[in-house]
């Protein structure tokens, strides 16, 4: 089963703007004079302004320009008080949210103002703020309200922007952007539900990277037995090996080049190391590690620049129940007239699994000191003999025959001193 990875969006509320307008801007930008953050009233039926200052008779109330009521009753109150009062629209902070310094210069003016009642001579344009996940830390969990929002807009929990402001949800809406210029998005596993705007178009995803990139890509998810997120961050990984797959075949010409000269052993090694792999784990269901075997043994071929058609071929049909596109269509340029469905299964040589050399740990009193390099069936007197020469294990010998050295086939060395 697979479920869906929910994408979410924050939206601010009004004590948000209070706290933003606090750290953002009174903090940094006039905190020689004293801003004072004003407690909230013991009644509902009180209206106090939210700011003042502990060296002018300014205070500041925030909030929407919709609420005409509340905002004459808090001209009242600072009226009483003696206090001239400045009305910050939480609108007007979410037009200029990435620019502190443009509201700072509105409270700046004011403070030099002998006004009594401050307030934008025109309507804001915005009406509603989104921040980014990132930037939530600084704020208190109840100042923003979580959305879902289409995944279909998210790539690796950013927001395309472009794309969020031509929907219903973002219509008039500003964004409080991290230090990098994103939005990002947080994200939750949940059962996929159009309700949710979690649900992907698999059509969308075979358009955009092809019908063998999607299937084996959900292969790839994890085990087919298990449930897991739907998550199209991976997709271009599963992308890129089809591609580099295909670019064996090719030359730098983009011309089909497949040799036919005798592999060597080590190519021989990875086309069979393949061949047990995938097989195995195809008897156990285990599609995710087959694709990843597939995977290994591209890059190592890439590595040798391997366009051997022993080696190939064979990868190919094994390639054929996984990606049938691609492999069909490798098996024709390499000459078959028939699908690559009807070609046999390759034989496991087990032969070619064997390594002429291995990497023995080296351990002094117990511990890890060095590593070295000899042939699988080397005998212990030579390893003997080759660790003891080592400049890393005379370091810890300063001169003196070792108590004891005990060789483990084809495992480590242990030295005694």
């Amino acid at each position: 089963m697979i479920q869906g990875r929910s994408s979410f969006v924050y939206r601010a509320k009004e004590q948000f703007f209070e706290e933003y307008l606090l750290l953002k801007v009174l903090k940094p930008f006039f905190n020689e004079t004293g801003p004072m953050v004003i407690p909230e009233p013991n009644y509902e039926e009180e209206f106090k302004y939210d700011f003042a200052f502990a060296s002018n008779d300014l205070v500041i109330e925030v909030t929407s320009w919709k609420q005409e009521e509340k905002i004459a009753r808090v001209l009242k109150t600072a009226q009483s008080d003696g206090k001239r009062l400045m009305v910050l629209y939480t609108e007007e902070l979410i037009d200029h949210i990435n620019e502190p310094e443009v509201i700072a210069d509105k409270i700046r003016e004011a403070l030099q103002s002998r006004e009594d009642f401050i307030l934008a001579g025109e309507k804001p344009h915005s009406e509603h703020l989104f921040v980014s996940h990132s930037l939530l830390h600084k704020y208190r969990p109840d100042a923003v309200t979580k959305l879902h929002v289409d995944v279909n807009i998210v790539d690796a929990d950013v927001l395309n922007l472009n794309k969020a402001r031509a929907l219903p949800m973002f219509d008039r809406a500003n964004f409080k952007l991290d230090p990098n210029g994103q939005y990002t998005c947080s994200f939750e596993v949940e059962k996929m539900s159009k309700s949710k705007y979690n649900v992907v178009n698999p059509d969308d995803i075979v358009a955009e990277h092809g019908a063998d990139c999607f299937r084996m890509f959900e292969m790839f998810l994890g085990p087919i037995t298990d449930a897991k997120p739907w998550n199209t961050q991976g997709i271009s990984g599963v992308s890129g090996f089809l591609r580099k797959f295909w670019g064996l075949f090719f030359d730098s010409g983009d011309q089909f080049a497949v040799s036919g000269e005798t592999p060597s052993r080590e190519e021989l090694r990875i086309l069979h190391t393949c061949i047990k792999k995938v097989t195995d784990d195809i008897e156990r269901m285990s599609m995710n590690t087959c694709v990843s075997h597939f995977m290994i043994a591209t890059n190592e071929l890439k590595r040798l620049n391997c366009n051997k058609r022993a080696v190939l071929e064979p990868i190919v049909a094994m390639l054929a129940p996984f990606g049938p596109h691609v492999a069909e269509e490798l098996w024709r340029r390499l000459g078959h007239a028939t699908t690559v469905c009807d070609a046999a299964w390759p034989v496991l040589n087990e032969e070619y699994l064997k390594t002429d050399t291995k990497d023995f740990p080296i351990q002094i009193n117990g511990k890890l000191r060095a590593t070295i390099t000899l042939p699988t069936d080397v005998s212990a007197s030579d390893a003997e003999s080759a660790a003891l020469a080592l400049e890393q294990v005379q370091k810890w010998l300063e001169g003196k025959p070792p108590k004891k050295v005990v060789f483990v086939p084809g495992r480590m060395i242990n030295v005694v001193v």
